[in-house]
């Protein structure tokens, strides 16, 4: 069987009786580790036994096809249920799970934790068809989820956090739920231990930049907003950082590029009637919060024509970068200078 959404909570917290075989797959490896987590907890109880758990790989089950279902139907000499754990599976390893399903004497329980299958995938196909199967997709999250994860990971450590330091961390976490829990750790240990009797603390936005960073991609935002707003001295101090720090200079321009076809976009939505600091919030991928009174300006600065004129620019920089032999920090300044010239022009 197929579950999804809210549906996913209660399999892993109270599984069907009927099912002993769980596929666990998607991009986010991290939720798919929580929840594999979740089911042997659930199944065996704390008791990390031995002879009630155990983790066979892909290779394994390369090696042995057979040894899922023969796992699977041997009892535990301690008794109670008993869990198998298969990790880093594909669909090379169907046919050992098309033995298990076919063996009426395997009633282990089996988690599996896959990869990102698609619909057409041979494993992902076979668990959904299972009435004794469950087959759970697991993603990256969305700003909402995201949000919950983060307010009750907070909540647990008796902490509070600011509106502005929230959306901040929901536009730098959520690719991984692992990775996600670990920065949120490091902001639980750098706030410190609440005192006794006193009111949770509440985590500011400095905090949260403090702890949990996103340097890169901040530094070119900032030069974009400063070439697109006309900025030309806080674009030297940008591209001067950037170029200190040893990164490809590159980077910049292609990064100038992507936001010129978002302003493009824009712009050609203002002229249907829309309104800026409307379309500036609801843009898809979301504008950071911290920019969207910049970006909100720039759209005063540019008209269609000025941005296809940046846009061949860029282009045509790139180019040059790759082709010409000319330092690519040179060929880069000079074109987002032209762009901050344009801006105010």
């Amino acid at each position: 069987m197929i579950v999804k959404g809210s549906a996913i909570g209660k399999m892993l917290g109270r599984p069907d009786p009927a099912v002993n075989a769980f596929l666990l797959h998607g991009r986010d490896e991290g939720r798919i580790r929580e929840a594999a987590q979740a089911l042997q907890l659930v199944l065996l109880g704390a008791v990390d036994d031995p002879f009630r758990l155990v983790r066979l790989n892909g290779e394994d089950l390369r090696a042995d096809p057979v040894r899922l279902a023969d796992e699977a139907q041997s009892l535990s000499m301690t008794g109670g249920n008993r869990v198998i754990r298969v990790q880093n599976i594909s669909d090379a390893q169907t046919g050992a799970f098309e033995t298990f399903f076919d063996n009426a004497n395997a009633t282990g329980h089996v988690i599996v934790e896959a990869g990102d299958l698609k619909k057409g995938s041979r494993l992902r196909k076979l668990f959904e068809a299972a009435r004794n199967a469950a087959a759970m997709a697991f993603y990256e999250d969305n700003a909402q989820s995201l949000e919950e994860v983060i307010e009750a990971h907070l909540r647990e450590a008796q902490l509070q956090i600011a509106p502005d330091a929230l959306a901040y961390l929901t536009s730098v976490l959520g690719d991984d739920r692992g990775v996600t829990r670990q920065e949120l750790a490091k902001l639980v240990i750098f706030m410190g231990e609440p005192a006794p009797d006193t009111r949770p603390a509440i985590i500011s936005l400095a905090d949260a930049q403090c702890v949990i960073g996103d340097g890169t991609a901040v530094t070119l935002d900032q030069i974009c907003d400063a070439a697109f707003g006309g900025k030309r001295d806080e674009l030297a101090r940008e591209l001067k950082r950037w170029s200190e720090s040893g990164q490809n200079m590159i980077a910049p321009v292609r990064s100038a590029t992507n936001h010129a076809t978002r302003l493009q976009l824009l712009l050609a939505q203002l002229e249907t009637g829309g309104d800026a600091d409307t379309l500036v919030r609801r843009a898809r991928p979301p504008v950071h919060f911290s920019r969207i009174a910049a970006v909100r300006m720039q759209l005063r600065y540019w008209n269609m024509a000025k941005i296809r004129q940046a846009l061949q620019l860029l282009l045509e920089a790139e180019i040059h970068c790759k082709t010409t032999g000319y330092p690519d920090i040179a060929i880069a300044e000079r074109v987002l200078y032209r762009i901050a010239n344009a801006a105010r022009a």
